[in-house]
């Protein structure tokens, strides 16, 4: 996290200016080798991309509370859903309880949640979903240690085997 009056973190190869006139954070990126990045003579100028946290003001956060709530109000197809909180981290074990409560908040805001793992009590996120009717992309985080990918991968066979209120259509006898 950047310091209070310093520009947010950007990045590699990105020149970040503050115009004296707006105060308002601009990046333009340089020699960015990265395809999905914008072309080097464009300024990013979403609505919100000049804002970092150290800068908002009370008006600034009035407004974007005012656009989320509208934005939630009117619905979101899906969201990425995680039920950690404060102090919890990957690893760490969530309970039945934890995952109720986090979709209830989401589920009258959209009809999908996209999980990120199958283990450590992630793995009842899917039928936690389904019994609030929302519908889950059952994701697993694989990385670079062998055993934590196959826990991962076990956790999503039996997540989806036939039989469970997630199993997949075509997966059943």
């Amino acid at each position: 996290m950047s310091r209070p009056g310093s520009p947010p973190n950007t990045a590699l190869h990105a020149s970040v200016t503050l115009t004296q006139d707006h105060g308002q954070w601009q990046h333009a990126r340089q020699h960015v080798r990265s395809g999905a990045a914008p072309q080097a003579d464009r300024v990013d100028q979403s609505s919100w991309s000049h804002i970092g946290p150290e800068v908002w003001s009370s008006e600034a956060r009035s407004t974007l509370a005012t656009e989320l709530r509208a934005t939630l109000q009117n619905g979101v197809h899906g969201l990425c859903f995680s039920p950690y909180l404060e102090g919890q981290q990957p690893g760490s074990q969530v309970s039945e309880a934890q995952i109720r409560e986090r979709l209830a908040i989401l589920q009258p805001h959209a009809g999908w949640v996209r999980t990120f793992s199958c283990t450590d009590g992630h793995e009842q996120t899917p039928r936690v979903a389904h019994e609030l009717g929302l519908k889950t992309l059952v994701g697993a985080w694989l990385g670079t240690d062998a055993e934590i990918n196959e826990r991962e991968i076990a956790g999503v066979i039996e997540v989806l085997a036939p039989g469970t209120p997630t199993s997949l259509p075509w997966a059943t006898k």
